[in-house]
């Protein structure tokens, strides 16, 4: 057996390979809980059923809603009715950079925008008639 241990099915199909340190899985595995300590190596979809959370920084949840932060309570990415949604979370701004790290927009509790260089509106007429007080 060159060291292998083989699990075959009615077939006379290997359905499980323990070789050394390596267990080889024909075919789907189903488990109440999987704990890899290690890491793990995934080819093809990750079909995740439930919430994916990363600490206490990360939550994808099954609803699609995405929180962030340094406690999971700083960002939310979501949608409604046909649009995108970024979110500063309760008491949280939103701040938007360009470049890798240059601040750019930063948009307070209070709605107040700030930029961080000019805002420039196009000089076509239609942009002049709506902003003649600018």
């Amino acid at each position: 057996n060159n060291g292998n241990y083989d699990v075959y099915n009615n077939s006379n199909t290997a359905i499980l390979r323990l070789s050394g340190t390596q267990c080889t899985i024909a075919g789907e595995l189903e488990a109440a809980s999987l704990d890899i300590n290690g890491v793990a190596d995934i080819s093809g979809t990750l079909d995740v059923a439930g919430d994916i959370t990363l600490g206490n920084r990360f939550n994808l949840a099954d609803n699609g809603v995405m929180t962030w932060g340094n406690t999971n309570n700083y960002g939310q990415l979501s949608w409604d009715g046909g649009y995108a949604l970024i979110s500063g979370q309760s008491g949280k701004g939103i701040k938007f950079r360009t470049n890798g790290s240059s601040l750019a927009l930063t948009l307070d509790t209070s709605q107040n925008a700030t930029f961080s260089k000019d805002v420039i509106l196009s000089t076509d007429s239609d942009t002049k008639s709506r902003y003649k007080s600018i």
